[in-house]
């Protein structure tokens, strides 16, 4: 499960894309960056409490690593966990966010990731 975002709130989204990569298989981790254009206001970012089709509580947020945040310039932008799968960043000065972060994948059930 890739553990993609399921929310992006308090922003005006005309475009959202993905970009998904395993640049190295056998550590088990995706790369995950997700671009998000016209945003006027801080963007909450977060992902679901249940993998889909499966309907229970997997905690997919759990399995997520190293969340941040830029700008379309790449100036860094606060990303604040504000619970166990929401991330508040901060406004962007030019409308875009793209969010970053890694995504430990090697089986359904949900083990501690590595650091």
């Amino acid at each position: 499960m890739l553990a993609l975002p399921s929310l992006a709130i308090a922003a005006a989204l005309a475009t959202t894309s993905y970009r998904v990569a395993m640049p190295e298989p056998s550590s088990h981790f995706f790369r995950v960056e997700v671009r998000f254009e016209q945003v006027r206001a801080p963007l909450l970012f977060a992902f679901p409490a249940f993998s889909p089709g499966g309907w229970q509580i997997d905690e997919v947020a759990a399995n997520v690593l190293d969340v941040a945040a830029v700008d379309g310039r790449k100036t860094p932008l606060a990303a604040v966990k504000i619970d166990k799968q929401t991330w508040e960043i901060a406004k962007p000065a030019d409308g875009t966010v793209v969010v970053s972060y890694r995504v430990f994948a090697t089986r359904r059930e949900h083990p501690t990731p590595p650091a």
